[in-house]
């Protein structure tokens, strides 16, 4: 058996940027589905409405301040 090197490519700081930004536009505009009732319920809290469908849309505002509450070495 021979030794495999894995290449790691990082990502450029613009790709870093599009990339968050396309995050933030699924969790603000199409959201995800949370099946659970309890984790929905902290959601409801949080964002203050969620769809019948049990989808949940994250507003920008919140997720920023989700990333500012974060420590330091791992805010975008």
């Amino acid at each position: 058996m021979t030794n495999v090197i894995p290449k790691l490519k990082v990502l450029t700081t613009e790709q870093k940027k599009k990339v968050h930004c396309d995050d933030v536009s699924v969790l603000d505009n199409t959201g995800v589905i949370v099946d659970d009732n309890q984790a929905r319920s902290l959601f409801e809290k949080a964002i203050g409405k969620i769809n019948k469908d049990q989808r949940i849309r994250i507003p920008k505002d919140l997720i920023q301040w989700a990333i500012n509450a974060a420590p330091s070495e791992i805010k975008i």
